[in-house]
């Protein structure tokens, strides 16, 4: 029993992730859905002279199929893209702070095989 407890294999074991880097992080891309989400509404707004589409009622057949699809591709598509601006942000913020980027976004090294 005991050769097979120093037979067992080390974990590998990437650095700490930075729990200063993942408050900033949330708290940068939620400001961030905010707004996009408020100016998506805006610009539909006045695009359309309506108010958007709520996403509970997307597959409603009172809304037209074209407006659902759009409105989807358009929400989310912005949305997707402002969360993706605030994380890079805050991502040089933190490595212009620490001189290193956030241990999240650093390769993991790979898992040790395991022998058979």
């Amino acid at each position: 029993m005991a050769n097979a407890k120093a037979k067992k294999s080390k974990k590998v074991k990437g650095p700490k992730d930075s729990k200063a880097y993942k408050v900033m992080s949330n708290l940068t891309t939620g400001v961030a859905t905010k707004a996009a989400t408020k100016g998506l509404d805006a610009g539909w707004s006045a695009a359309t002279g309506a108010k958007p589409p709520k996403s509970k009622k997307l597959a409603s057949p009172e809304i037209a199929g074209r407006e659902a699809v759009l409105w989807t591709l358009l929400s989310t598509g912005g949305v997707a893209v402002a969360k993706l601006l605030a994380e890079r942000a805050t991502a040089r913020y933190y490595q212009h702070s620490t001189g290193e980027l956030p241990p999240q976004l650093l390769d993991k090294p790979a898992k040790a095989k395991k022998k058979k």
